[in-house]
């Protein structure tokens, strides 16, 4: 049996944006307030408001108007050359059109995978790496890492910030990925 290679990676905060204008655009909208990263929004509005305008968002089907990150293409390109299969993984719950719309955007930016997870959140999804040649887990989000912190043949890479466990390394771009690996 031929040991697999799977890139577990992340839509909002990873492909795209996030927090980006199509969001803040709604915040300000909706609460007269401008706001600059997803922290400020959390300090200033809190966690359920928060998640109650991310709710908006999923139901208008806003997220089709997310801007893709276009260094992403080639590191995807790059990972399937180095013979990845490619997960797209998402925490998008099944709400509104977001299925339909998260495909419809994989393809307007020429997004090849292998397989498309909806996990509704953070964290819910594992892949036992048992028979795996290796795992690589792409997230903007430290909660995705937990199921897989103490695991050996997995490489754990936080999008933007650094993460507070010390076995994720960080990716602040997608040209990163090619000199991590």
């Amino acid at each position: 049996m031929e040991m697999k290679k799977i890139a577990l990676i992340d839509i909002d905060g990873c492909l795209s944006d996030y927090p980006n204008s199509v969001f803040l655009d709604l915040l300000k909208k909706e609460t007269g307030l401008k706001f600059n990263s997803k922290d400020e929004i959390l300090d200033k509005l809190g966690v359920s408001k928060y998640n109650f305008f991310k709710s908006i968002l999923r139901i208008n089907g806003l997220k089709i108007k997310y801007n893709f990150r276009s260094d992403a293409l080639n590191s995807i390109k790059f990972l399937k050359k180095e013979g990845y299969e490619i997960w797209i993984n998402t925490s998008r719950p099944n709400i509104g059109e977001n299925h339909k719309n998260s495909i419809l955007w994989l393809k307007k930016n020429n997004i090849s995978y292998d397989h498309l997870i909806f996990t509704g959140k953070k964290g819910n999804f594992y892949i036992s790496p048992i028979e795996l040649h290796s795992l690589i887990v792409i997230d903007d989000d430290d909660t995705a890492f937990i199921p897989f912190l103490t695991l050996k043949n997995v490489k754990l890479l936080k999008f933007g910030k650094t993460s507070k466990f010390k076995q994720v390394l960080s990716l602040k771009s997608w040209k990163d990925l090619e000199i991590i690996l």
